[in-house]
């Protein structure tokens, strides 16, 4: 962005509605439904679950949300779908359309989202609170701040567009090429049998993976962590299961180039993970010598059709894992096919990337 720029502090009051969720109840099961629950959750954009409203909750589209509290305290975010949000939650209804542009509501979140050093649970972001921070934001060139005070017709929106589109293209090449590069010596199979085709058998976890590979990972609370660049595993049912990134290295177990298993929370929840990480207590390690990069991903996919045995009420502890069956193609030889799963992933892959272009 152009230094020379003349910036200008606006509060949000000036623009944006601004007003508190009133979704009730937000733990208690509810109707499936085509409404985003938000609350103040620290990913996902804090989507909680997909409901049917109630006639007392009030629906809102193209707003953006702060949270209060919680340990995404200040995280914002912008949606364009309907939704309602938790008393966690504030919500921003933009007063002029401008701000209903993608790449505009993503420079604001981020401006909003340094106002973060200022709270914390002892000093929330109450709604009286939002109304009062303040936002700089660009100016059209050749504005004189000496006088006249700026108003919304002055704001640069074109600059805020740019600046982000530019950031948006930068990271999808960079994307592109990595992927490119990395799946650029594997080989489609025009042969590979379909999976209708092959022979399966199921096997117990422990005959798939090595008992000595099985390991629950350990208790840290959110406390306890200090922040850095290791993935942080949890029972999360979204983003691999990246709860936070930390730099911890004592009292904690690691992984790498394995799966883990959620026990609790997203129940049966499968990931691989290519790299090293920091596994909770509410995941369970499974690695084999046996399984690659693309093997794997087969394996996780059988894996996770065991979330629908279990739930809150009914986890998957250490004894129950062992006892598990898991459903895998077999060779001539009646033996697990590993070289069919991974090529089966690896024309997948390669079917994805000829079908779809990052644009």
């Amino acid at each position: 962005m152009n230094n020379t720029k003349v910036w200008h502090g606006f509060s949000l009051d000036d623009l944006f509605i601004i007003c508190r969720g009133n979704a009730k109840n937000i733990n208690s099961k509810k109707d499936e439904g085509d409404v985003s629950l938000i609350s103040a959750k620290d990913n996902n954009n804090g989507f909680n679950k997909n409901v049917i409203p109630t006639s007392k909750e009030t629906i809102y589209k193209n707003v953006y949300t702060v949270n209060n509290n919680g340990n995404g305290v200040c995280l914002s975010y912008y949606h364009e779908y309907p939704l309602i949000a938790s008393s966690d939650v504030t919500i921003l209804k933009p007063k002029y359309d401008k701000f209903c542009n993608i790449s505009v509501a993503l420079f604001i979140t981020t401006l909003i989202r340094q106002q973060k050093s200022k709270f914390n649970y002892g000093y929330k972001m109450s709604e009286s609170r939002v109304k009062k921070q303040k936002i700089l934001l660009p100016l059209k060139q050749g504005f004189d701040e000496s006088n006249n005070s700026p108003t919304i017709e002055d704001i640069d929106f074109e600059c805020m567009i740019n600046y982000i589109n530019n950031i948006i293209t930068n990271k999808k090449s960079n994307y592109k090429y990595k992927i490119q590069n990395k799946y650029n010596n594997i080989t489609y199979d025009e042969q590979l049998v379909s999976l209708d085709k092959k022979q399966w058998k199921e096997f117990n976890i422990d005959e798939l993976f090595e008992a000595d590979n099985i390991y629950r990972g350990k208790r840290l609370t959110k406390a306890k962590q200090i922040i850095g660049d290791t993935p942080y595993i949890s029972s999360s049912g979204i983003s691999n299961g990246v709860n936070n990134f930390i730099s911890n290295d004592v009292k904690v177990r690691k992984g790498n180039n394995c799966l883990t298993l959620a026990n609790s929370g997203s129940v049966g929840a499968c990931f691989y993970h290519q790299y090293e990480f920091i596994a909770s207590d509410h995941v369970t390690c499974l690695k084999s010598n046996k399984l690659n990069e693309f093997s794997y991903l087969f394996v996780a996919t059988m894996l996770n059709r065991l979330s629908t045995k279990y739930n809150f009420n009914r986890e998957i502890n250490d004894k129950r894992i062992k006892r598990e069956k898991i459903l895998l193609p077999l060779n001539d030889k009646g033996e697990i096919d590993y070289e069919y799963m991974e090529q089966y992933v690896k024309n997948i892959l390669i079917e994805n990337m000829s079908q779809s272009e990052i644009k």
